[in-house]
């Protein structure tokens, strides 16, 4: 199981989704790209080792990370 994750609430469909990341580079990009969206992330009330937690208010955030991570897979095929 990979230790690179964030989670995020979609409020326009009301669902958190936990993204496992590939590397821990894909992971500081996603983390970046999160920050960017939504700014620092939350932890959980008594969850310490959770992953960083965002919350996407709006379905343009949500489309916004969706083709971010259309990129990074993109990116992943051509560099094999």
């Amino acid at each position: 199981m990979s230790r690179f994750k964030s989670e995020y609430y979609n409020s326009s469909s009301g669902v958190v989704v936990t993204l496992v990341w590939g590397s821990e580079e894909e992971y500081n990009l996603g983390s970046a790209f999160l920050r960017e969206l939504d700014g620092e992330p939350m932890k959980p009330v008594g969850r310490p080792n959770a992953p960083d937690f965002y919350y996407l208010k709006t379905k343009q955030q949500a489309t916004a990370l969706y083709a971010f991570l259309r990129q990074l897979k993109h990116r992943r095929a051509t560099q094999k």
